[in-house]
Parts: structure tokens; C-alpha cells; sequence
């Protein structure tokens, strides 16, 4: 599959405050991919929704976020260091991502190994099809390569093979579907994780020529452990407090519950496009802004105008959830509207706490990074605890959006606490985002 040219690193010395030209090129290519992967994802499950009995289909929603979940613990913090360490020197490349993959390697191989055994000692369908699924994480070491266009916000190369993995993962679902009629959920997970495999080696062999080759030893870099694993648990708990709901679900719902609850959080994951990869294509240019004592400023600048103009957006979404969830799954889903409402309420809530959380990370305050999603997690797990056995799902989801809120006010506050140029007159406008969000839900 061709791909997009990649352009020359641009000169990083005329970057001011004001999010440059070339962030908004990265966050488009990345938006756009993401944009086609979504659809991908929505169609499968879409029609997966309507041909598997629910409690099947409830089980294919249920691993398929406990892969994502894990994701966090095999990347373990090595790609965001490899990145901010490389957005200020690009020779140290190699050797970080030659660390990076070893580190990367021992994780999937303890990943691996825990979802050939535990799924079998808990008696679970499908087990053997869910320990095969795994094997992706093998291919995880490769993911880190792209590194090198990333530094640059050279991301046409990294937006094609997302579009390489959702278009597989699509056509290999609707073959088992429609070619062989397949009715357990085993082979679906399958298809799903080893589309990302592919990817993952496609886009690896694609970075290879950007890698600088140095004409002198380069000493490997010292450290990245002990920086990367803050980062690592920070990102293992956001993916928990994520997806630790559909546990909760699962166990006082079932399957068929945690199936609707599921494919409403697949919707959130398409709102929330925007917050996460503008947030992922700033973090070299916020690293580079906090060099010259800007950081806080600059993030101030980039989330505003983000977070107001998305709230109404999602509001207006949320109006209109019950044709929005026919639409994708079929009329069967109308009654999981309240879940949706909350969900995008949580969605709104992060498009401030996404670009936040990054700046923290990258002004290298990994343990304050980790404390925030750490106590996100905590407090995920306890409302949980009260919420779904009493509210069933919308509880799960009005959960959500208290602990979103939490990491974007926690975010902020620390911000402002270790950067003074956080302390932005206009931040008070963040707090127009709620009212915006209710007023969208009048629309």
C-alpha cells in the first residue's frame, strides 16, 4: 500500500506559543485515518450487532477492550519517552528505540502469556481463540519505529497504516460473516488484532529509511526506564478507568449488557477523535515550548478554542442519541440513549483533560502525570462500585464523566502549580464548556 510522501523535517527554531501551521497538517492526517478506522470499527460492529445473538456479540466487545486496556502495559511509557527525548535530539533515535524494544518485547511477551492462561483457568468461550488473538502484541516492538516521523509531525505515513488496519480488520470480520457465517466470537478477535499486526509491521518497515544512521557510536540511552514506567502506569490506569466499567457491567449485567454499554463507548471513541490526536500531534512541540519556559501558555492556547468548540457539538450528538444508536446498531439500541448522553458528556470533558494531561507529560512531570491518572482510576473503581448495582449501565457512564472531569481539572491545577505561565487570564473560559454542552443538548 503506497503512502503519503514524507516531508523534510521543518525548521523547529520559528515555533512560537500559538500551535504551529504543521501540527494542524499532523492532526489532520491522523483525524482523517482515525475518522476512516472509526467508520470501520463502527460498521463491523454494526453489523456484528445485528447478525450475533447479544450475548455473543456482548463477548467480542468484552476482549476487544481488554486488548486495547492492555496496550498501555506492553507500551509501558517507552513510546512517549522515546518521543519527547527525540523531539529534542534526534540523534539519540536509535538507541532509544532499540531500548524501547526490548523493554516492549518482555511486556508482550508477559501479555501473551497471561491471555493463553488465565481466559482457560476461568473457564471462558473461546479461550484458545482468545490466547491466539494475543500474539499481536508480539508486533508491538515495531509500532515504536515511527517515532522518526512523529518527532517532525510527519504523520501521512502513520495515518496510512491505521487506514491499512481498519480496512483489513473490517474485511476480515465481514468474510467471516458473510462467507462463513461464523457464530462464536473466537475467530472475530482474531481478525481484529491481527489487522493491527499487520500494521504494525507495514508501517515499521516503511519508517526504517527516516531512521538517522550515526558515522559514530552513539551511547545507548541511560534511564528510560526510570522514566518511562511513571508514564507507562499513568497510561495503563487511563486505559483502566476506561475500560475497567465493562467489568463492572459484565458482572452485575452479563454479557448481553456489557454488549450495549460497549457499543456505546464505541460511539465516545469516535467523539473524542479530535481531543486525542490533536493532543498526541502536540506533545514534541510542547516538549520544545517548555525548553523556552512556555509550556503552560501554550497549552492554554490550544485548549480552549479546542474544548468550546467541541462541547455544543457533543451536546447537539447527544440530543439526537436514540436515532444516532438505531442508526449505527439498530433500532434494539434506542434504550441505551442515557448511556450515550453521559458518555458524550464524559467526551466533552476530554478534550480539556487530553490536551492538559499531555502537557504535563511533556514539561516531564511523569509522576504528577501518574498521580492524576492513577487517582482517576481509584475514583472510577469506587463510584463504580456504588453506581452500577444500583443505575446498571448509565451508572458506569455518569461514572465516566466524573472521572474525565477529574483529570482535566487535577490537570490543570498541577499545571498551573508548577508553570506560571499557565496561570492564563482566559482560562476561566473552560468553564463556559458545561453550559455550552447543555445548551447543544437544546438543539
Amino acid at each position: 500500500m503506497p503512502s503519503p510522501p514524507t516531508p523534510r523535517p521543518a525548521d523547529e527554531s520559528d515555533e512560537g506559543n500559538a500551535p504551529p501551521r504543521r501540527l494542524w497538517v499532523a492532526t489532520g492526517w491522523q483525524l482523517a485515518a482515525r475518522l476512516w478506522s472509526a467508520g470501520c470499527t463502527l460498521a463491523l460492529l454494526g453489523s456484528l450487532a445485528r447478525a450475533l445473538d447479544p450475548a455473543t456479540f456482548g463477548r467480542v466487545v468484552f476482549w476487544l477492550a481488554l486488548y486495547l486496556a492492555v496496550e498501555s502495559a506492553v507500551d509501558m511509557g517507552t513510546g512517549a519517552v522515546a518521543l519527547r527525548r527525540a523531539a529534542q535530539d534526534r540523534w539519540a533515535l536509535p538507541g532509544l528505540l532499540a531500548v524501547g524494544r526490548r523493554l516492549r518485547l518482555r511486556n508482550a511477551s508477559l501479555a501473551v502469556a497471561g491471555f493463553a492462561s488465565v481466559p482457560w483457568m476461568l473457564g471462558e468461550p473461546d479461550a484458545g481463540w482468545i490466547a491466539l488473538a494475543a500474539l499481536y502484541y508480539l508486533t508491538w516492538p515495531l509500532e515504536l519505529s515511527p517515532t522518526v516521523l512523529k518527532r517532525s509531525l510527519s504523520y501521512g505515513t502513520v495515518s496510512a497504516a491505521r487506514v491499512l488496519a481498519a480496512t483489513l480488520r473490517l474485511g476480515g470480520v465481514l468474510v467471516l460473516l458473510h462467507g462463513f457465517h461464523v457464530a462464536t466470537a473466537g475467530p472475530y478477535l482474531v481478525a481484529l488484532t491481527f489487522s493491527a499486526a499487520a500494521a504494525n509491521v507495514w508501517v515499521h518497515r516503511r519508517s526504517l529509511p527516516h531512521l538517522p544512521r550515526p558515522t559514530i557510536a552513539v551511547r545507548a540511552p541511560s534511564g528510560m526506564f526510570a522514566e518511562a514506567w511513571p508514564l507507562g502506569l499513568a497510561a495503563l490506569c487511563q486505559q483502566s478507568y476506561f475500560h475497567v466499567d465493562n467489568l463492572f457491567v459484565r458482572a452485575f449485567g452479563g454479557d448481553v449488557e456489557v454488549g450495549r454499554y460497549g457499543a456505546c463507548v464505541r460511539l465516545m471513541g469516535f467523539s473524542i477523535l479530535g481531543a486525542q490526536y490533536v493532543a498526541g500531534s502536540a506533545l514534541p512541540w510542547l516538549a520544545r515550548r517548555r525548553m523556552h519556559g512556555e509550556l503552560g501558555r501554550a497549552a492554554t492556547r490550544l485548549v480552549i478554542p479546542l474544548t468550546l468548540l467541541f462541547a455544543p457539538v457533543l451536546g447537539a450528538v447527544a440530543a439526537h442519541g436514540e436515532e444516532v444508536l438505531a442508526l449505527v446498531y439498530g433500532s434494539d439500541f434506542r434504550s441505551s440513549a442515557p448511556i450515550l448522553l453521559w458518555l458524550l458528556a464524559a467526551s466533552a470533558a476530554v478534550y480539556a483533560g487530553a490536551v492538559l494531561h499531555t502537557a504535563l507529560v511533556a514539561g516531564g512531570s511523569t509522576r504528577a502525570a501518574l498521580f492524576v491518572a492513577a487517582s482517576a482510576l481509584v475514583l472510577n473503581v469506587g463510584l463504580n462500585a456504588w453506581a452500577v448495582p444500583r443505575h446498571g449501565a448509565v451508572g458506569a457512564a455518569a461514572t465516566t464523566c466524573a472521572t474525565e472531569l477529574w483529570v482535566a481539572l487535577a490537570s490543570l491545577a498541577i499545571l498551573a502549580r508548577t508553570d506560571p505561565s499557565a496561570r492564563d487570564r482566559r482560562g476561566w473560559m473552560l468553564l463556559l464548556a458545561p453550559v455550552l454542552f447543555w445548551l447543544g443538548t437544546r438543539l
